[in-house]
């Protein structure tokens, strides 16, 4: 998959002359529970105080949908169907990074996060979804911020599938051991032994 960014811009000062930027990417949008996720942020610090603290967060949304079918007294009327949905937000995995951002500078801040394993997939039925996305912030403006969704699967992307060859009971050439040794053959003799004679 292809990498992808957000990025924020929060104004401040006079006209909105003083601004903070935030840049944020991520290598792909599919990951496995128990993979890392390397982020990259790149901060432009053009405010009058420095920044020390960036925030990351990997959320789970859990949405239902319930539907009612109204029913109503006269049978002329017509019955339909009320949907009713709700969202459920957890935070399963959070860290936080200090460094220091000096005033009217820039600078690029690497991040590892590591998804937990087990993990709920990303998934969608008629009635239930779940879905995730990584949410970057700084730690005191926390309305800059860049969330990114990403999709969680059960199976690493690019793959390569491992076919192990079942190896032979009997090498063709191994020799055979525990063979029974091979029989003579006799031939049974046409007139009877000489005692036999004799004793008629």
């Amino acid at each position: 998959m292809n990498p992808i960014g957000s990025h924020a811009c929060k104004h401040s000062g006079f006209l909105g002359s003083k601004e903070i930027k935030m840049q944020v990417n991520i290598p792909k949008s599919g990951y496995v529970p128990g993979e890392m996720i390397p982020i990259s942020l790149l901060l432009h610090n053009h405010s009058k105080k420095p920044v020390f603290c960036v925030k990351a967060q990997l959320i789970q949304h859990v949405h239902y949908q319930a539907q009612q079918e109204n029913t109503h007294l006269f049978p002329d009327e017509h019955c339909h169907k009320h949907c009713d949905h709700k969202t459920a937000e957890t935070i399963i995995f959070e860290m936080d990074q200090d460094f220091h951002v000096r005033c009217c500078s820039k600078e690029e801040i690497r991040l590892t996060l590591v998804l937990p394993n087990p993990l709920v997939p990303t998934f969608k039925t008629g009635i239930i979804e779940v879905d995730y996305c990584i949410m970057v912030m700084l730690d005191k403006e926390k309305k800059l911020r860049c969330e990114l969704p990403v999709t969680i699967g059960t199976v690493p992307i690019g793959r390569q599938a491992i076919v192990m060859s079942m190896p032979s009971f009997v090498e063709p050439n191994a020799p055979i051991e525990n063979v029974p040794p091979q029989y003579t053959e006799y031939e049974l003799a046409s007139a009877p032994p000489p005692e036999y004679d004799e004793h008629l």
